[in-house]
């Protein structure tokens, strides 16, 4: 399932199609409210879109976590 806004790359566009491997495996979609909308355009974008990505999903995990463990605190 890539996703309803998907549109597949020329058969011979390898590097698209690299692209593409690259992005889902990091489990990004082609989906509208899946995540970010902006997709990179070339081969070369990926990696760096992909570890910014990460880097906010991990932000937002480590906040949420200190957020559980105050409201945790304060309960008792």
């Amino acid at each position: 399932m890539m996703g309803r806004d998907f549109k597949a790359p020329r058969k011979s566009a390898s590097k698209q199609w690299e692209k593409v491997q690259q992005l889902r495996n990091a489990g990004i979609a082609f989906e509208f409210g899946s995540g970010p909308v902006y997709r990179p355009a070339k081969l070369r974008e990926v990696a760096p879109f992909i570890e910014r990505i990460e880097m906010m999903q991990s932000e937002g995990r480590q906040l949420a976590h200190r957020f559980k463990k105050r409201s945790t605190t304060k309960a008792r």
